[in-house]
């Protein structure tokens, strides 16, 4: 009889084992999501360029309603809420000019439209660091920036997403910027900032934003945490006998 009991615990702990196996598993399956930002109906810079500048005063009004929140799918296409992969939320965009500033989100590229005009080197397809043109967003799950596709990224120029600086260096002929190797970290709910800097030699960097594609960090359900805990202190107590 103590042999069998033996032998019956012995099951109950692989059994635990290989339950808490299975529910990591679960929770460190992650999602990759391109947040596509080009002018393809349902895409999330489509959704922006008709939320923000539905604003009263375009970009100058955003954050004072903020945030915007966007539910996507893996394919960075606007979703019911509920059945998203991630929800990114817009908190703000900015420029220095005063006058109509919008978002133009085009075929190949999504910028901020300041009204400068192009006498003073204001691009409507690109951000511009002369008008300190930049949009923040948060995410509602942590995840890891792997890619950024940019258009017109010009030889010296440079633009800022969080505290990594992408210069001309981390782009290949496709205005790629892969960063798998070095991805750029960000927290749940943490405002990362995108922006073009001034070049080192103080020239204007303007560049377009088409895609950015995110490894999104599964985070477990409260109840599915205490299960979790719940096994494993099943296991701890079984070892203890």
């Amino acid at each position: 009889n103590e042999l069998k009991g033996k032998k019956m615990r012995l099951k109950l702990i692989w059994s635990s084992v290989m339950a808490l196996s299975i529910f990591m598993t679960s929770f460190s399956n992650a999602d990759i999501v391109e947040l596509n930002f080009r002018d393809s109906g349902p895409s999330l810079g489509d959704n922006i360029e008709r939320d923000v500048n539905a604003l009263p005063g375009g970009v100058d009004g955003v954050s004072a309603v903020a945030p915007l929140v966007f539910p996507v799918d893996a394919d960075g296409d606007v979703v019911a809420l509920g059945s998203q992969v991630l929800i990114v939320s817009l908190l703000s965009v900015s420029s220095n000019d005063t006058g109509a500033t919008v978002i133009n989100a085009g075929l190949t590229n999504f910028a901020i439209n300041s009204a400068g005009g192009l006498a003073q080197d204001e691009s409507s397809v690109n951000f511009d660091s002369n008008f300190e043109e930049q949009i923040t967003f948060s995410f509602n799950l942590p995840v890891e920036i792997q890619e950024i596709d940019f258009s017109a990224f010009g030889l010296g120029e440079l633009f800022q997403v969080g505290s990594r600086v992408i210069d001309s260096g981390d782009i290949n002929t496709s205005d790629v910027a892969n960063l798998i190797a070095n991805p750029i970290i960000v927290p749940a709910n943490t405002p990362v900032t995108f922006a073009p800097i001034a070049t080192a030699g103080g020239g204007i960097s303007s560049i377009g934003l088409t895609e950015v594609i995110v490894h999104v960090k599964a985070v477990p359900e409260p109840s599915s945490m205490l299960a979790l805990m719940g096994l494993a202190g099943l296991l701890a107590v079984k070892r203890r006998r």
